[in-house]
């Protein structure tokens, strides 16, 4: 195996350790209870949060976007006006989320770097938005949640992802000018 080969290779299992991070991000706590709240919960931590969507306060301490997802799930088909927009929105964040990051894994395996980084900025882009959705409903940063440890795995994972992107397109350059100088 050459030189060339090696490299892309190392630079898809760069990119591929990005979209795990991206993959588990989702799975990390996105919102943290506060102090107080925190403390309420955890001491509650067998009553029921949301009998609808079966959330412990336990559970409620720290949310996962799979975890919004569950409780937004619930808002499109049982609530009405704006509520259920919002939940609709959310989803389709959620799931848009979803498909940018297997888009990832998917040009990282086969080694494309030019769409992994086109996906990966969509994924950002993405995050930003329901960074900024969560903020200005102040579903997050209000007296009771701030951000989890989870939502900054986002950002790292993005950021890993593109650096394998972008790896594996100057070794894609440098294989196409290597081969070029052959013939």
């Amino acid at each position: 195996m050459g030189k060339g080969k090696t490299n892309r290779i190392v630079f898809m299992v760069i990119a591929l350790l990005g979209v795990i991070l991206l993959i588990a991000a989702f799975f990390l706590p996105f919102a943290a209870a506060k102090d107080e709240y925190r403390e309420f919960l955890t001491n509650n931590a067998d009553r029921m949060y949301s009998e609808e969507v079966g959330m412990t306060n336990g559970e409620a301490a720290d949310i996962s976007l799979l975890e919004f997802f569950r409780i937004y799930a619930y808002g499109v088909s049982n609530y009405s006006g704006q509520n259920q927009t919002i939940s609709v929105i959310c989803i389709v964040l959620f799931c848009l989320y979803a498909v940018f990051t297997l888009l990832c894994a998917i040009f990282a395996l086969i080694k494309k770097g030019i769409p992994l980084a086109v996906f990966d900025v969509l994924t950002l882009i993405v995050i930003f938005i329901m960074r900024f959705d969560f903020k200005d409903r102040g579903t997050i940063e209000n007296s009771m949640y701030d951000w989890g440890y989870g939502n900054y795995f986002f950002f790292i994972g993005a950021a890993v992802t593109l650096v394998g992107a972008v790896l594996l397109i100057i070794a894609s350059k440098k294989a196409k000018i290597s081969g070029a100088s052959k013939s």
